[in-house]
Parts: structure tokens; sequence; C-alpha cells
């Protein structure tokens, strides 16, 4: 789903853009997006105390389940996560 979402974009910007042909767009583009999906599995379903992603349904989360705790994935994780929730405050409401 997440490669069909990019294709509109990216094959025409690196063509037009950059002076990609497409067989040069699909060597970087298949890669990055397979490991932005190792990377997105191994951490989301962790963030949110949920089981990991199996082989036998999407990319393994146990790919890279190593790295959890790694400086790298720290930062990756959102900030809102590591931060408390506090009340909005509005002009005049306060």
């Amino acid at each position: 789903m997440m490669c069909l979402q990019c294709v509109p974009t990216i094959f025409p910007a690196f063509a037009l853009i950059l002076g990609w042909t497409p067989l040069a767009t699909l060597a970087l583009f298949l890669p990055s997006i397979l490991f932005h999906g190792l990377v997105w599995n191994a951490l989301h379903p962790n963030m949110h105390g949920l089981e990991d992603v199996p082989a036998t349904t999407g990319l393994p989360s146990s790919a890279l389940k190593g790295l959890r705790g790694s400086k790298v994935f720290e930062w990756c994780v959102p900030n809102p996560l590591h931060t408390p929730s506090l009340p909005l405050r509005h002009r005049g409401r306060e």
C-alpha cells in the first residue's frame, strides 16, 4: 500500500527534477521503502504495546528488533511519547 501511495509523486519528481530514469528511481525507491517498512514495523507496534508483526503478515518486526532502545531508534520515536500530556491553554482562558 505504501509503495502505491508514493508512486504518483516519486516517479514524476525524480524524472522531472532529478532527471532520473524509471529504472534508477526503482533502484533507490524499492530498497528505501523496504527499509522504511522494516523500521516502522520494528518501532510502531512496540510503541503502542502491540505484538510484533510476524513475517506471515508483513515485514517482520524481528528484523530490526535488536535495535530497539538504540539512540537512533529512540530519536525516531515521536516526541509526544516522551513528554507528559499537558492541558492546552488558550489565550484569555488560563
